[in-house]
């Protein structure tokens, strides 16, 4: 990734302005950030993407942890997918602190092996808003899965005229919900 998410003084704080091109052919266990706090990400599609969550982190297909951060006009579009053996992971972001992303789609597959909380488009949400954004990827899950939201899993702050359209799919719900 652009940035290591466990360590603050690496975190990426600049614009990526990504004057709607696509990134393809990311692999790995981290998105295409780790940890960004005060930047602007923006008008980015990723495609193409396969990302395996470790688990002991927290990843997402553009970025692990977002802190103060803007992101915008961005697309995971349906050839991305990303497989959780007990990590903690979302389509965009596994969390976002006190950020707002707007104008988003996330189209991605997300699959669960044992029970790892996720969310389709951000795991956690602590302070943030989420705004015209969309959904439309699907979650599946092995076995049971826990603490599972098919647009958030955990959200502590604003989603407005957001959409979920995905599916969620596993032998056992424990938490979970559909929207968040």
């Amino acid at each position: 990734p652009i940035s290591n998410k466990s360590a603050i003084a690496s975190a990426y704080s600049g614009t990526f302005d990504g004057d709607k091109h696509t990134i393809s052919g990311l692999s790995g266990s981290n998105g295409l950030f780790g940890f960004v706090n005060g930047a602007t990400i923006k008008n980015l599609k990723m495609s193409n993407v396969v990302l395996s969550g470790e688990s002991s982190s927290g990843s997402g297909i553009l970025c692990g942890l977002a802190e103060k951060t803007e992101i915008s006009g961005c697309t995971i579009d349906s050839s991305c997918s990303i497989v959780s053996d007990g990590a903690l992971i979302g389509g965009l972001a596994c969390m976002l602190t006190g950020s707002t992303v707007k104008d988003c789609v996330v189209a991605a597959g997300i699959q669960l092996n044992g029970q790892a909380p996720s969310g389709g488009y951000v795991y956690q949400a602590n302070g943030s808003q989420i705004i015209n954004s969309v959904f439309k990827g699907t979650i599946k899950g092995t076995g049971a899965i826990v603490y599972t939201g098919g647009f958030v899993g955990i959200n502590n702050g604003l989603i407005a005229n957001c959409i979920y359209s995905g599916s969620m799919t596993a032998v056992a719900f424990t938490t979970c919900s559909a929207f968040a």
